[in-house]
């Protein structure tokens, strides 16, 4: 029997490379707010989702991962979609990626306006600034970075401060074992308080642990490094295995320490005041270094979150008015677009942030339901009604969609019980 070259070949620098992207990539601002939110219904709903959170993580994204894979040729998902279900549908895509990058946009922004607001008052001791005043500055600071560090920059800068706050993070998880409260475990909710918290938990857990804007990326280089569409599948699975079970690993050991040390009222605070959980330990945490550090963690997170975020609305918003340049034979260049789109951005969602809407409700209502639609939901329907992936059909997707109606509808669900 002819085994194409690379099947079954070990785990290859290529393999450990992706690995390491898919998992950096993951981890952000997500996780700082997914313990404020699973706090609540105590640390039952928690071990109930850490027991069956791993096969939905592994499956959707491998499924997603497959849909780009098996293309004819590297390219983004957007234009998979077009060639599948025509322009319309890619079109849908492109604009639900824009949708869900601006809601991302808007809560990392209130994030870090929070977490300053917070820094000044009680870190410093200093007069609480006027919000506004405080959101100009930081727009300002943060716009004029995007529009003069460039985009490659910008890249080689969230690259590198990812993997030390990944460090940081998982410090902080274990410094906080001593101060685990193992009585929380004695303290189990009843039927209709366990099925709010799951449904209310589901979709930050879910967005805290995807990575899915880069599998087409993932996908592309596999096809590069495998011309055959099966050895890339086979290859790729193994990236999207591992990635997703060292991420499911680290998002839980983090929220279990943070929830076991942390106290109700201090998550009802947290959620009042719309502020994080590692800015939230700051207010309480004895050790004067924690007490200072912790916050500009927080910042540091949730700004390579925000720039993630603010680039994936630019070019998509750049490629949407790209196409409608060469179409009506506009004269703006590249240069000209990047300085419209990012002012076209900044300007009206930092002022969405000023009203400091709900960071959690952000993302359990818009950013989470979006990327189930588009990686959950709509690839296992590709696969089902394109005759080119029959071949690539799985019983598992059944489950994919599945989770992906839960994690569009829960938190609309999860908030009305």
């Amino acid at each position: 029997m002819n085994i194409p070259a690379g099947m079954k070949a070990g785990t290859t620098q290529h393999d450990v490379e992706w690995i390491l992207t898919l998992f950096g990539t993951a981890v952000g601002a997500g996780i700082l707010f997914l313990p404020i939110q699973a706090g609540f219904g105590g640390i039952w709903p928690v071990l109930i989702l850490s027991c069956v959170s791993f096969p939905v993580v592994w499956l959707s994204h491998r499924t997603l991962t497959h849909l780009v894979v098996t293309h004819k040729q590297p390219c983004e998902l957007p234009q998979v979609v077009e060639d599948d279900l025509g322009g319309a549908a890619g079109l849908a895509v492109s604009l639900l990626y824009l949708m869900f990058y601006l809601a991302l946009v808007v809560a990392f922004a209130t994030g870090m306006i929070n977490i300053a607001a917070t820094y000044i008052e009680n870190q410093l001791g200093l007069e609480a600034m006027p919000r506004p005043i405080l959101c100009l500055l930081i727009a300002l600071g943060l716009s004029a970075v995007m529009l003069t560090a460039g985009e490659s920059a910008i890249l080689r800068i969230t690259s590198g401060i990812a993997f030390p706050l990944i460090a940081a993070l998982l410090f902080l998880s274990i410094y906080l074992i001593p101060s685990w409260n193992p009585a929380m475990f004695a303290q189990v909710p009843d039927a209709w308080a366990l099925s709010k918290s799951l449904l209310l938990i589901v979709p930050i857990l879910y967005f805290s642990m995807d990575f899915s804007p880069i599998c087409a990326m993932l996908a592309a280089s596999y096809r590069r490094h495998y011309p055959d569409a099966r050895v890339a599948m086979r290859r790729s699975d193994r990236a999207v295995y591992w990635s997703s079970l060292m991420l499911l690993v680290f998002v839980l050991f983090f929220t279990f320490s943070c929830v076991l040390a942390t106290e109700q009222h201090d998550l009802t605070f947290a959620l009042q005041h719309n502020i994080d959980v590692l800015t939230l330990m700051s207010l309480h945490i004895k050790p004067r270094l924690l007490r200072y550090s912790l916050p500009l963690l927080a910042f540091a997170t949730i700004l390579h979150s925000y720039f993630s975020a603010f680039l994936g609305a630019r070019n998509g918003l750049i490629g949407l008015l790209g196409q409608w340049r060469r179409q009506q034979q506009h004269p703006h260049g590249l240069h000209s677009l990047e300085w419209i789109t990012t002012l076209a951005i900044a300007l009206p969602l930092w002022g969405f942030a000023l009203a400091d809407p709900s960071i959690l409700a952000l993302i359990g209502m818009v950013a989470a339901p979006i990327i189930a639609l588009v990686c959950y939901v709509m690839p296992v329907y590709i696969f089902r009604r394109v005759p080119r992936l029959a071949i690539y059909r799985e019983r598992a997707s059944v489950l994919v969609l599945l989770a992906g109606l839960l994690v569009m509808v829960s938190y609309w669900v999860g908030t009305h019980l």
